[in-house]
């Protein structure tokens, strides 16, 4: 499957034109500004710095990442997996690959539910269908097999929560409710895109879009926050994926369009030079205005 544009798979993200600083803390003597916490807490982060784009070069490599956790602290390695995950798929974006991912999962446990649900499960297999073109992917299935009835509660067994059930409350545990071995396998198909997407959004929750104090050039300017290094890292990788200023809108027509480079203002010569003519035709107005006798 091909990305939305195969001849240039790097620009899957329309950025503007100009990239807006992503922001860390930092320590008092590499500070290059400060944000603060609103207008009512005037309560300051005044360490914090910016990160180029270049700190999530050579993010596979092991080496990469205990330097930034010797800096930064510790990073969970199922979240780490997650970041790999959008890294490598990011390469095969680039690559030009964007065949549809694939993901399945199963998860085993005791689950609560009233015998008639238990056959409706069998009876309909929970299947959600969309539709083959679609941006998001070709559907979702969750299947569910469930034992025979068993002993409620079971010594030493945690039930688990299904998305499709509850466990009841301790009262409720009469002869409404039993006790079942389930196993629960969800598989889905989803577009690169979808996946994209999802993995950035997810990634980045924790941003705050700011305006920060830049002490260098002694002015304020929009930034992302990031409270931790992880949503750095997303956010880096959200602006390494993008080509700056590719979609705009044509302030002569108001339409959209792609942008041949970060520069053009303009979707077509014939709108540049309708607009260049609209301005002449201003400034010889003006200028007769002006010479006009009160």
């Amino acid at each position: 499957m091909k990305g939305p544009d195969p001849i240039e798979p790097l620009s899957m993200l329309a950025m503007p034109t100009r990239r807006i600083p992503v922001l860390v803390d930092s320590t008092p003597e590499n500070s290059e500004g400060f944000v603060t916490s609103g207008f009512w807490n005037i309560k300051a982060k005044p360490t914090v710095r910016r990160l180029s784009l270049s700190f999530v070069k050579n993010l596979k490599n092991p080496e990469r990442r205990k330097e930034i956790e010797r800096e930064y602290g510790a990073i969970a390695e199922d979240e780490w997996r997650r970041l790999s995950a959008l890294v490598n798929l990011i390469d095969r974006l680039k690559a030009g690959d964007w065949s549809p991912i694939i993901r399945s999962n199963t998860k085993k446990g005791l689950v609560y539910m009233r015998p008639s649900d238990v056959q409706m499960y069998h009876e309909r297999p929970i299947d959600i269908p969309l539709q083959p073109d679609s941006d998001f992917g070709q559907g979702a299935k969750l299947n569910m097999s469930f034992s025979a009835p068993t002993s409620s509660p079971v010594e030493g067994v945690e039930p688990f929560v299904s998305t499709w059930s509850s466990r009841p409350e301790p009262a409720e545990t009469t002869d409404q409710y039993a006790a079942y071995w389930v196993e629960e396998e969800r598989s889905s198909i989803m577009t690169a895109a979808y996946v994209l997407a999802a993995a950035l959004t997810d990634g980045t929750r924790s941003t705050q879009s700011v305006t920060w104090w830049f002490r260098k050039g002694q002015t304020l300017l929009p930034g992302y926050y990031c409270p931790d290094i992880l949503s750095a890292l997303y956010e880096l990788e959200k602006w390494n994926t993008g080509t700056p200023g590719r979609w705009g809108i044509c302030p002569k027509c108001e339409n959209e369009f792609k942008r041949r480079n970060a520069d053009q203002v303009y979707c077509t010569e014939k709108c540049q030079r309708a607009a260049a003519n609209q301005r002449c035709r201003d400034k010889r107005k003006a200028v007769r205005a002006e010479a006009k006798p009160a």
